[in-house]
């Protein structure tokens, strides 16, 4: 009987030792996909942090061609204003001299309609004109 209770007593020991032994390879089945979970998460991280620096280089590499460009225009700018100035001042000798072409131009079709007068009496041998004979023999 006593070997019986000590064979009945090493055999719930066995089996509390199995119940045991399989709940530490449950738990540790369970932290050895918590450590592989932990371990992706990681690695997940530092993939972010590497493409947040990435973007701030970017970042930053913009900002530096945004301030580059401003740069430009400011110097542009001044230049820009001056030809316009100076297309301004063209503009107005241009106004200007448009009336003095006009009458120019003007002046010139009156000699053309003397010499155009004139050129038939000088071919005809006629005798020296007076400014009498000119103003009859032109209008």
């Amino acid at each position: 009987m006593f070997e019986e209770a000590v064979l009945a007593h090493a055999c719930r020991l066995a089996s509390i030792s199995a119940r045991a032994n399989q709940l530490a390879g449950d738990e540790g089945s369970r932290m050895h996909k918590y450590s592989l979970d932990v371990a992706a998460f990681i690695n997940k991280n530092d993939e972010l942090q590497a493409e947040n620096v990435a973007l701030v280089a970017h970042s930053n590499a913009v900002t530096l061609n945004v301030a580059e460009l401003t740069s430009y225009s400011n110097a542009v700018v001044p230049i820009v204003n001056e030809l316009q100035a100076q297309n301004a001042e063209l503009t107005s000798y241009s106004n200007a001299v448009v009336p003095l072409v006009n009458e120019l131009q003007a002046q010139n079709a009156e000699l053309t309609s003397y010499s155009n007068a004139i050129a038939p009496l000088i071919n005809q041998g006629a005798p020296p004109f007076t400014t009498a004979s000119l103003e009859a023999n032109c209008t």
